[in-house]
């Protein structure tokens, strides 16, 4: 069982389908160590031992231009899934400009 909000599990199943990453049925596997959410965005770190057998590019990856749409922030939010040792290590998530988000998550949708 993954302990992903809805919001996160749907990120990273965008950002696995844009960039062939083959997540997606994987996701259950992906535990969450902590989040910082920074009034700005989010970070959110993985255990270190996630879907075992599982083995992606290092990297950094977006979304392919999608964003999230939520309702307390006018511009949308960002994101990036950070991949180490073939590993999803950290997700962040952020604003775009100088606008606050508190991490609330209700009405918030990939686009």
């Amino acid at each position: 069982m993954t302990d992903l909000t809805a919001l996160e599990y749907s990120i990273i199943k965008t950002i696995s389908k844009a960039h062939h990453l083959n997540l997606e049925n994987r996701l259950s596997e992906i535990n969450v160590r902590t989040r910082e959410n920074t009034g700005a965005g989010r970070y959110v770190y993985f255990e270190a031992c996630v879907a075992q057998g599982l083995s992606c590019a290092d990297g950094d990856y977006d979304g392919g231009g999608a964003m999230v749409e939520c309702p307390s922030v006018p511009n949308g939010l960002g994101f990036i899934l950070t991949v180490e040792g073939g590993m999803p290590v950290m997700l962040e998530i952020a604003t775009y400009g100088n606008v606050g988000w508190a991490g609330e998550e209700e009405g918030c949708r990939v686009i």
